[in-house]
């Protein structure tokens, strides 16, 4: 890694911070609260199993990944979305690239804002879930050594590699909108939907093996697919 990728990288890390912080952080804690509405109808269906106190903490342990997923799904697109393809619709990186800036660097420092802020939002929300599960009904949120690292590990890394996707497709093809108005909504409703479905199913073990695996794979295809995108493409007026 050379001085002037490095200090693209740094500049641009703080920028998508700070810009975040002055113009999203409400929109994000939305996020945290809506998921976590969203989640508390899972954990009722988790109550009406009517369980011992431990077995309703386990379980409601279990549904905590399809929470990690929603929330790592529509914030970190709403991430991407607004670092790569608003940022290419106002021709604003077109002006970066023609300045010798590192293409490589700043999709990695914009991918490494939106995951560092969806695993701090996570955690948050998490923390929020297990106050609500405990004043609500009375029950200590539990996890597994599996339901922990579904969680907190392979299905955020999944997730991830999902975004490095979708970044590098909103930087190749020229009109996302419609896939930007479809996606975190199907991403909300559909989890959601099947966390609903699948309470009180034990989640395979091997589940967080392909997890990883399928997110190691988008990683590299995304890796792949940016160096062959040419700066004059990324920088091309979208439609």
């Amino acid at each position: 890694m050379n001085k002037s990728w490095s200090n693209v990288f740094r500049s641009f890390v703080r920028k998508e911070l700070t810009e975040t912080f002055h113009s999203m952080i409400l929109i994000l804690l939305f996020s945290v609260i809506v998921s976590n509405l969203l989640q508390y109808v899972t954990m009722q269906a988790v109550i009406d199993l009517k369980l011992s106190d431990k077995e309703t903490g386990y379980q409601l342990g279990n549904i905590m990944m399809y929470m990690s997923v929603i929330i790592i799904l529509f914030v970190g697109h709403t991430l991407i979305n607004r670092y790569i393809y608003e940022e290419r619709t106002s021709k604003t990186i077109g002006v970066m690239l023609s300045g010798g800036m590192n293409k490589t660097a700043i999709w990695c420092a914009k991918l490494f804002v939106s995951i560092l802020l969806c695993i701090v939002l996570l955690l948050i929300a998490v923390a929020i879930n297990m106050v609500i599960a405990y004043v609500r009904f009375g029950v200590m949120v539990r996890f597994t050594a599996i339901s922990a690292i579904l969680t907190f590990i392979t299905m955020p890394f999944l997730c991830f590699g999902v975004l490095s996707i979708i970044s590098v497709a909103y930087w190749y093809f020229k009109n996302m909108n419609v896939f930007g108005m479809i996606f975190p909504i199907a991403a909300y409703l559909g989890i959601w939907n099947l966390s609903i479905k699948l309470v009180g199913i034990e989640i395979p073990q091997y589940i967080a093996l392909i997890s990883i695996l399928v997110g190691v794979a988008c990683f590299i295809v995304s890796a792949i697919c940016l160096r062959m995108i040419p700066k004059e493409r990324i920088a091309a007026a979208t439609q």
